[in-house]
Protein backbone atom coordinates (compact mmCIF):
# COMPACT_ATOMS: atom_id res chain seq x y z
CA UNK A 1 0.00 0.00 0.00
CA UNK A 2 2.14 2.85 -1.24
CA UNK A 3 1.35 6.42 0.18
CA UNK A 4 0.44 9.07 -2.40
CA UNK A 5 2.95 11.82 -3.41
CA UNK A 6 3.85 14.03 -0.72
CA UNK A 7 2.74 16.99 -2.60
CA UNK A 8 0.59 19.05 -0.12
CA UNK A 9 3.95 21.49 0.68
CA UNK A 10 3.67 22.24 -3.10
CA UNK A 11 0.07 22.59 -2.84
CA UNK A 12 0.17 24.95 0.37
CA UNK A 13 2.82 26.99 -1.74
CA UNK A 14 0.90 27.38 -4.92
CA UNK A 15 -1.90 28.87 -3.06
CA UNK A 16 0.17 30.87 -1.29
CA UNK A 17 1.63 32.40 -4.19
CA UNK A 18 -1.52 32.71 -6.26
CA UNK A 19 -3.27 34.41 -3.23
CA UNK A 20 -0.39 37.37 -3.12
CA UNK A 21 -1.01 38.12 -6.89
CA UNK A 22 -4.89 38.29 -6.50
CA UNK A 23 -3.71 40.73 -2.92
CA UNK A 24 -1.23 43.05 -5.13
CA UNK A 25 -3.77 43.38 -8.06
CA UNK A 26 -6.61 44.10 -5.64
CA UNK A 27 -4.40 46.95 -4.21
CA UNK A 28 -3.08 48.60 -7.57
CA UNK A 29 -3.97 52.44 -8.33
CA UNK A 30 -6.36 50.92 -10.98
CA UNK A 31 -8.22 48.32 -8.47
CA UNK A 32 -8.53 51.05 -5.70
CA UNK A 33 -9.31 54.22 -7.23
CA UNK A 34 -12.64 55.68 -7.24
CA UNK A 35 -12.59 58.76 -9.59
CA UNK A 36 -11.29 58.46 -13.15
CA UNK A 37 -11.66 62.14 -14.50
CA UNK A 38 -8.45 64.06 -15.19
CA UNK A 39 -8.79 67.63 -14.07
CA UNK A 40 -9.08 70.15 -16.80
CA UNK A 41 -9.82 67.27 -19.07
CA UNK A 42 -13.33 67.15 -20.98
CA UNK A 43 -14.85 66.18 -23.80
CA UNK A 44 -15.58 62.91 -25.55
CA UNK A 45 -12.37 61.58 -25.41
CA UNK A 46 -12.14 62.28 -21.39
CA UNK A 47 -15.20 60.09 -20.84
CA UNK A 48 -14.20 57.37 -23.00
CA UNK A 49 -11.19 57.54 -20.77
CA UNK A 50 -12.71 57.21 -17.38
CA UNK A 51 -15.21 54.11 -19.57
CA UNK A 52 -12.45 51.87 -20.38
CA UNK A 53 -10.35 52.66 -16.99
CA UNK A 54 -13.86 52.22 -15.15
CA UNK A 55 -13.90 48.49 -17.63
CA UNK A 56 -10.40 47.64 -16.61
CA UNK A 57 -11.21 47.99 -12.96
CA UNK A 58 -13.81 45.75 -13.34
CA UNK A 59 -11.83 43.15 -15.02
CA UNK A 60 -8.81 43.48 -12.59
CA UNK A 61 -11.15 43.16 -9.31
CA UNK A 62 -12.86 40.14 -11.44
CA UNK A 63 -9.47 38.65 -11.91
CA UNK A 64 -8.32 38.73 -8.42
CA UNK A 65 -11.69 37.27 -6.89
CA UNK A 66 -11.06 34.62 -9.65
CA UNK A 67 -8.38 33.38 -8.53
CA UNK A 68 -10.14 32.08 -4.63
CA UNK A 69 -11.19 29.66 -6.60
CA UNK A 70 -7.84 27.57 -7.56
CA UNK A 71 -6.39 28.77 -4.15
CA UNK A 72 -9.37 26.71 -2.62
CA UNK A 73 -8.77 24.35 -4.70
CA UNK A 74 -4.89 23.72 -3.82
CA UNK A 75 -5.31 24.15 0.01
CA UNK A 76 -8.25 21.82 -0.17
CA UNK A 77 -6.12 19.05 -1.91
CA UNK A 78 -3.10 19.73 0.23
CA UNK A 79 -5.55 19.05 3.12
CA UNK A 80 -7.06 15.94 1.93
CA UNK A 81 -3.40 14.54 0.97
CA UNK A 82 -2.17 15.15 4.24
CA UNK A 83 -4.61 13.43 5.61
CA UNK A 84 -4.63 10.41 3.89
CA UNK A 85 -0.74 10.35 4.16
CA UNK A 86 -0.38 11.59 7.67
CA UNK A 87 -3.64 9.25 9.44
CA UNK A 88 -5.53 7.32 7.25
CA UNK A 89 -2.59 4.91 4.97
CA UNK A 90 -0.77 4.49 8.40
CA UNK A 91 -4.03 3.19 10.52
CA UNK A 92 -4.70 0.82 7.16
CA UNK A 93 -0.71 -0.49 7.38
CA UNK A 94 -1.31 -1.11 11.00
CA UNK A 95 -4.49 -2.96 10.65
CA UNK A 96 -2.93 -5.13 7.84
CA UNK A 97 -0.12 -5.75 9.82
CA UNK A 98 -1.84 -6.83 13.12
CA UNK A 99 -3.76 -8.99 10.78
CA UNK A 100 -0.34 -10.73 9.67
CA UNK A 101 0.77 -10.99 13.22
CA UNK A 102 -2.48 -12.53 14.74
CA UNK A 103 -2.23 -15.08 11.88
CA UNK A 104 1.48 -15.96 13.02
CA UNK A 105 0.39 -16.09 17.09
CA UNK A 106 -2.64 -18.71 15.71
CA UNK A 107 -0.33 -20.71 13.76
CA UNK A 108 2.18 -20.89 16.42
CA UNK A 109 -0.46 -22.09 19.04
CA UNK A 110 -1.29 -24.55 17.00
CA UNK A 111 1.92 -25.68 16.66
CA UNK A 112 2.54 -25.73 19.86
CA UNK A 113 -0.51 -28.07 20.36
CA UNK A 114 0.90 -30.38 17.66
CA UNK A 115 4.20 -30.35 19.46
CA UNK A 116 2.76 -31.62 22.98
CA UNK A 117 0.70 -33.99 21.45
CA UNK A 118 4.01 -35.41 19.84
CA UNK A 119 6.40 -35.56 22.54
CA UNK A 120 3.03 -37.15 24.97
CA UNK A 121 2.16 -39.34 22.79
CA UNK A 122 -1.08 -38.51 22.32
CA UNK A 123 -3.55 -38.92 19.62
CA UNK A 124 -4.02 -35.92 16.76
CA UNK A 125 -5.98 -35.87 13.33
CA UNK A 126 -3.16 -34.41 10.99
CA UNK A 127 -6.36 -33.56 8.65
CA UNK A 128 -7.58 -31.56 10.91
CA UNK A 129 -4.78 -29.73 12.03
CA UNK A 130 -4.20 -29.00 8.30
CA UNK A 131 -7.40 -27.82 8.24
CA UNK A 132 -6.94 -25.66 11.17
CA UNK A 133 -4.08 -23.75 9.00
CA UNK A 134 -5.79 -23.29 6.45
CA UNK A 135 -8.98 -21.64 8.54
CA UNK A 136 -6.53 -19.45 10.32
CA UNK A 137 -4.14 -18.24 6.68
CA UNK A 138 -7.72 -17.70 5.21
CA UNK A 139 -8.73 -15.75 7.77
CA UNK A 140 -5.77 -13.79 7.35
CA UNK A 141 -5.95 -13.45 3.40
CA UNK A 142 -9.81 -12.05 4.42
CA UNK A 143 -8.94 -9.32 6.88
CA UNK A 144 -6.22 -8.27 4.56
CA UNK A 145 -8.26 -8.39 1.18
CA UNK A 146 -10.77 -6.00 3.12
CA UNK A 147 -8.10 -3.88 4.26
CA UNK A 148 -6.57 -3.74 0.57
CA UNK A 149 -10.17 -2.72 -0.97
CA UNK A 150 -10.51 0.07 2.02
CA UNK A 151 -7.35 1.46 0.74
CA UNK A 152 -8.16 1.11 -3.19
CA UNK A 153 -11.19 3.41 -1.98
CA UNK A 154 -9.23 5.98 -0.50
CA UNK A 155 -6.98 6.32 -2.79
CA UNK A 156 -9.68 6.09 -5.44
CA UNK A 157 -11.39 9.53 -3.27
CA UNK A 158 -7.83 10.99 -3.58
CA UNK A 159 -7.80 10.96 -7.58
CA UNK A 160 -11.16 12.13 -7.57
CA UNK A 161 -10.73 14.94 -5.58
CA UNK A 162 -7.43 15.77 -7.65
CA UNK A 163 -9.41 15.67 -10.88
CA UNK A 164 -12.23 18.26 -8.87
CA UNK A 165 -9.60 20.71 -8.16
CA UNK A 166 -7.59 20.32 -11.54
CA UNK A 167 -10.87 21.06 -13.38
CA UNK A 168 -11.96 24.30 -10.80
CA UNK A 169 -8.28 25.01 -11.91
CA UNK A 170 -9.02 24.66 -15.23
CA UNK A 171 -12.16 26.61 -15.27
CA UNK A 172 -10.77 29.56 -13.08
CA UNK A 173 -8.24 29.99 -15.96
CA UNK A 174 -10.64 29.99 -18.50
CA UNK A 175 -12.76 32.72 -17.04
CA UNK A 176 -9.80 34.72 -16.28
CA UNK A 177 -8.23 34.57 -19.69
CA UNK A 178 -11.47 35.13 -21.39
CA UNK A 179 -11.81 37.99 -24.15
CA UNK A 180 -15.34 38.51 -23.26
CA UNK A 181 -16.53 41.61 -21.51
CA UNK A 182 -16.86 41.51 -18.03
CA UNK A 183 -20.50 41.29 -18.00
CA UNK A 184 -20.49 38.56 -20.41
CA UNK A 185 -22.67 35.41 -18.37
CA UNK A 186 -21.93 32.19 -19.74
CA UNK A 187 -25.09 30.27 -20.73
CA UNK A 188 -26.52 27.58 -18.24
CA UNK A 189 -27.96 24.55 -18.95
CA UNK A 190 -32.17 25.48 -17.69
CA UNK A 191 -31.99 25.67 -14.24
CA UNK A 192 -29.00 25.81 -13.66
CA UNK A 193 -27.33 28.36 -12.31
CA UNK A 194 -23.64 28.87 -10.68
CA UNK A 195 -21.52 25.99 -10.03
CA UNK A 196 -23.85 23.29 -8.58
CA UNK A 197 -26.83 25.13 -8.18
CA UNK A 198 -30.69 24.98 -9.81
CA UNK A 199 -33.19 27.23 -9.84
CA UNK A 200 -36.55 26.13 -8.62
CA UNK A 201 -38.36 25.36 -5.17
CA UNK A 202 -36.73 22.63 -2.86
CA UNK A 203 -36.72 19.40 -3.88
CA UNK A 204 -36.86 15.94 -1.85
CA UNK A 205 -33.45 14.27 -1.39
CA UNK A 206 -32.48 10.93 -1.09
CA UNK A 207 -29.44 10.24 0.98
CA UNK A 208 -28.02 6.35 0.25
CA UNK A 209 -26.69 4.45 3.15
CA UNK A 210 -24.65 1.19 3.33
CA UNK A 211 -26.59 -1.71 4.91
CA UNK A 212 -23.54 -4.29 6.28
CA UNK A 213 -26.13 -5.76 8.77
CA UNK A 214 -29.29 -6.75 7.90
CA UNK A 215 -31.99 -6.00 10.83
CA UNK A 216 -32.88 -9.65 12.37
CA UNK A 217 -30.72 -11.64 9.82
CA UNK A 218 -28.91 -13.24 12.35
CA UNK A 219 -31.95 -13.11 14.87
CA UNK A 220 -31.70 -16.34 17.40
CA UNK A 221 -28.23 -17.20 16.81
CA UNK A 222 -27.12 -15.09 20.27
CA UNK A 223 -24.07 -16.22 21.76
CA UNK A 224 -22.47 -15.86 25.04
CA UNK A 225 -20.04 -13.58 23.87
CA UNK A 226 -22.89 -11.22 22.65
CA UNK A 227 -24.60 -11.48 25.41
CA UNK A 228 -21.25 -10.34 27.11
CA UNK A 229 -20.48 -7.29 24.69
CA UNK A 230 -23.92 -6.22 24.64
CA UNK A 231 -23.73 -5.65 28.55
CA UNK A 232 -20.25 -3.88 28.26
CA UNK A 233 -22.03 -1.37 25.71
CA UNK A 234 -24.97 -0.69 27.55
CA UNK A 235 -22.34 0.14 30.41
CA UNK A 236 -20.07 2.23 28.48
CA UNK A 237 -23.60 4.23 27.10
CA UNK A 238 -24.61 4.96 31.00
CA UNK A 239 -20.98 6.39 31.75
CA UNK A 240 -21.28 8.20 28.32
CA UNK A 241 -24.64 9.59 29.65
CA UNK A 242 -22.55 11.17 32.56
CA UNK A 243 -20.30 13.01 30.20
CA UNK A 244 -21.45 16.66 29.10
CA UNK A 245 -18.94 16.18 26.15
CA UNK A 246 -21.05 13.80 24.78
CA UNK A 247 -24.71 15.23 25.01
CA UNK A 248 -25.86 14.28 21.91
CA UNK A 249 -23.62 11.45 20.89
CA UNK A 250 -25.25 8.88 23.63
CA UNK A 251 -29.11 10.00 23.04
CA UNK A 252 -28.53 8.85 19.54
CA UNK A 253 -26.49 5.94 20.43
CA UNK A 254 -29.22 4.85 23.53
CA UNK A 255 -32.17 5.27 20.26
CA UNK A 256 -29.78 2.90 18.10
CA UNK A 257 -30.25 -0.01 20.75
CA UNK A 258 -33.70 0.62 21.51
CA UNK A 259 -34.00 -0.90 18.31
CA UNK A 260 -37.03 1.85 17.18
CA UNK A 261 -35.67 2.47 14.14
CA UNK A 262 -37.36 5.40 14.08
CA UNK A 263 -36.44 8.93 12.30
CA UNK A 264 -34.05 10.90 14.97
CA UNK A 265 -33.12 14.93 14.60
CA UNK A 266 -29.82 16.70 15.65
CA UNK A 267 -29.23 20.13 16.08
CA UNK A 268 -27.25 21.42 13.30
CA UNK A 269 -27.07 24.75 14.80
CA UNK A 270 -25.22 23.46 17.86
CA UNK A 271 -22.81 21.16 15.44
CA UNK A 272 -22.22 24.46 13.92
CA UNK A 273 -21.43 26.39 17.10
CA UNK A 274 -19.26 23.36 19.03
CA UNK A 275 -17.14 21.76 16.05
CA UNK A 276 -14.90 23.88 14.01
CA UNK A 277 -14.51 21.52 11.06
CA UNK A 278 -18.61 21.70 10.67
CA UNK A 279 -18.36 25.33 10.85
CA UNK A 280 -15.64 25.10 8.07
CA UNK A 281 -17.70 23.71 5.60
CA UNK A 282 -21.28 25.38 6.47
CA UNK A 283 -19.96 28.47 6.17
CA UNK A 284 -18.36 27.74 2.45
CA UNK A 285 -21.46 26.79 1.55
CA UNK A 286 -23.41 29.52 3.39
CA UNK A 287 -20.82 31.51 1.04
CA UNK A 288 -21.29 29.96 -2.18
CA UNK A 289 -24.91 30.90 -1.99
CA UNK A 290 -24.49 34.53 -1.20
CA UNK A 291 -22.78 34.48 -4.49
CA UNK A 292 -25.44 32.90 -6.60
CA UNK A 293 -27.81 35.46 -4.95
CA UNK A 294 -25.57 38.60 -6.01
CA UNK A 295 -25.35 36.95 -9.66
CA UNK A 296 -29.11 36.35 -9.99
CA UNK A 297 -29.32 40.06 -8.57
CA UNK A 298 -26.88 41.31 -11.37
CA UNK A 299 -28.55 39.58 -13.97
CA UNK A 300 -31.61 41.49 -12.85
CA UNK A 301 -33.44 39.35 -10.86
CA UNK A 302 -35.84 40.59 -8.62
CA UNK A 303 -36.79 37.10 -6.60
CA UNK A 304 -35.73 33.55 -6.96
CA UNK A 305 -35.21 29.94 -5.23
CA UNK A 306 -32.43 27.61 -5.35
CA UNK A 307 -30.83 25.06 -4.48
CA UNK A 308 -27.47 23.48 -4.27
CA UNK A 309 -26.64 19.87 -5.13
CA UNK A 310 -25.94 17.14 -2.40
CA UNK A 311 -22.37 17.42 -0.98
CA UNK A 312 -20.73 14.85 1.32
CA UNK A 313 -18.73 16.23 4.00
CA UNK A 314 -15.03 16.12 3.65
CA UNK A 315 -13.75 13.35 6.40
CA UNK A 316 -14.99 13.09 10.00
CA UNK A 317 -16.09 16.17 12.24
CA UNK A 318 -13.31 17.42 14.44
CA UNK A 319 -15.20 16.63 18.04
CA UNK A 320 -15.69 13.36 19.32
CA UNK A 321 -19.61 14.27 20.20
CA UNK A 322 -19.91 15.22 16.42
CA UNK A 323 -17.73 11.85 15.08
CA UNK A 324 -20.46 9.73 17.20
CA UNK A 325 -23.53 11.72 16.48
CA UNK A 326 -23.77 12.49 12.65
CA UNK A 327 -19.95 11.83 11.41
CA UNK A 328 -19.37 11.93 7.68
CA UNK A 329 -22.86 12.77 6.61
CA UNK A 330 -24.34 14.57 3.82
CA UNK A 331 -26.00 18.67 3.36
CA UNK A 332 -27.27 20.69 0.84
CA UNK A 333 -29.22 24.39 1.15
CA UNK A 334 -32.15 25.57 -0.06
CA UNK A 335 -32.48 29.42 -0.53
CA UNK A 336 -34.85 32.19 -1.57
CA UNK A 337 -33.63 35.51 -2.53
CA UNK A 338 -36.09 38.79 -2.93
CA UNK A 339 -35.21 42.26 -3.85
CA UNK A 340 -37.23 45.27 -2.06
CA UNK A 341 -35.92 48.55 -3.50
CA UNK A 342 -32.53 48.56 -3.13
CA UNK A 343 -32.40 45.98 -0.42
CA UNK A 344 -31.54 42.52 -1.54
CA UNK A 345 -32.78 39.41 1.37
CA UNK A 346 -31.32 36.07 1.15
CA UNK A 347 -32.96 33.15 3.41
CA UNK A 348 -30.65 30.16 3.50
CA UNK A 349 -31.10 26.53 5.21
CA UNK A 350 -28.84 24.19 5.17
CA UNK A 351 -30.10 21.23 5.29
CA UNK A 352 -27.84 17.71 6.74
CA UNK A 353 -29.01 14.31 6.90
CA UNK A 354 -26.72 10.71 7.62
CA UNK A 355 -28.31 7.23 8.83
CA UNK A 356 -27.19 6.10 12.03
CA UNK A 357 -25.61 2.37 12.02
CA UNK A 358 -22.40 0.34 11.81
CA UNK A 359 -20.10 -0.61 8.95
CA UNK A 360 -18.53 -3.94 8.23
CA UNK A 361 -14.92 -3.33 9.42
CA UNK A 362 -14.83 0.24 9.99
CA UNK A 363 -13.84 1.75 13.64
CA UNK A 364 -14.62 4.94 15.85
CA UNK A 365 -12.92 7.76 14.83
CA UNK A 366 -11.90 8.68 18.48
CA UNK A 367 -12.01 5.46 20.43
CA UNK A 368 -10.59 2.91 17.36
CA UNK A 369 -13.23 0.76 19.14
CA UNK A 370 -14.56 -1.59 16.17
CA UNK A 371 -17.48 -1.15 14.46
CA UNK A 372 -18.54 -5.31 13.98
CA UNK A 373 -19.64 -5.53 17.32
CA UNK A 374 -22.51 -2.75 17.75
CA UNK A 375 -23.34 -3.68 13.72
CA UNK A 376 -24.02 -7.56 15.01
CA UNK A 377 -26.65 -5.75 17.69
CA UNK A 378 -28.70 -5.00 14.62
CA UNK A 379 -28.49 -8.07 12.68
CA UNK A 380 -29.64 -10.41 15.82
CA UNK A 381 -32.69 -7.71 16.19
CA UNK A 382 -31.32 -5.81 19.60
CA UNK A 383 -30.71 -2.53 17.62
CA UNK A 384 -31.53 -1.18 14.57
CA UNK A 385 -30.16 1.91 12.51
CA UNK A 386 -32.31 5.02 11.81
CA UNK A 387 -32.36 8.22 9.44
CA UNK A 388 -31.11 11.42 11.00
CA UNK A 389 -31.89 15.11 10.12
CA UNK A 390 -31.21 18.82 11.07
CA UNK A 391 -30.84 21.99 9.81
CA UNK A 392 -29.85 25.42 10.50
CA UNK A 393 -31.09 28.90 8.76
CA UNK A 394 -29.23 32.11 7.60
CA UNK A 395 -31.12 35.18 6.67
CA UNK A 396 -29.04 38.12 5.18
CA UNK A 397 -29.69 41.73 4.06
CA UNK A 398 -27.71 44.11 2.05
CA UNK A 399 -27.91 46.82 -0.16
CA UNK A 400 -27.54 46.26 -4.42
CA UNK A 401 -24.08 47.25 -5.31
CA UNK A 402 -22.64 46.32 -1.78
CA UNK A 403 -20.79 42.83 -0.79
CA UNK A 404 -23.42 40.74 1.04
CA UNK A 405 -22.21 40.22 4.37
CA UNK A 406 -20.30 37.45 6.18
CA UNK A 407 -22.07 34.79 8.49
CA UNK A 408 -22.28 36.49 11.82
CA UNK A 409 -20.60 34.79 14.52
CA UNK A 410 -22.91 32.40 16.71
CA UNK A 411 -20.27 31.49 19.10
CA UNK A 412 -18.00 28.63 19.63
CA UNK A 413 -19.00 27.84 23.11
CA UNK A 414 -20.12 24.17 23.26
CA UNK A 415 -23.43 23.09 25.07
CA UNK A 416 -23.04 21.00 27.11
CA UNK A 417 -25.00 22.13 30.58
CA UNK A 418 -28.11 20.76 29.42
CA UNK A 419 -26.98 17.76 28.05
CA UNK A 420 -29.98 17.70 25.32
CA UNK A 421 -28.12 19.38 22.63
CA UNK A 422 -29.94 22.76 22.65
CA UNK A 423 -33.16 21.25 21.34
CA UNK A 424 -36.11 22.84 22.94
Amino acid sequence: MPLPPHVQGYARDSADDIERIGRQLAETHVATATDFSVAGWRGLAAVDYAVSQKKLQSRVLDFAKTLAVPIAALRDWAETNAQVRNFIIPELWERYNDAERECARSLAALQDDVSFAENSGSFFDVAEIDAKRAQIVAARAQAQQVIIAEYKKVMARLDDEAGRAGAEIQRSSSQVFSRRDPGYVEPEAPGKIGDGYTLGPPQDRTIPHDDDYPFESQKGKDTVGDHVAWAKWGTLLTLGKGRPDLDDASPFYEHYRSAAGTPKKFDYDEAYREDEYIRRSVDDELNKTKQVAQELVEQGKTSAQFSSDTRAFKGQPQTENWQKTIGAHHYWSDSEMSVDGDTVTLRVKVNAADYYNFNKGAHDVGTRASDNENGRFQALGWARGFPTSGELVREYRWKIGEEPPSDPSAGTKPDNEDHRGNSR
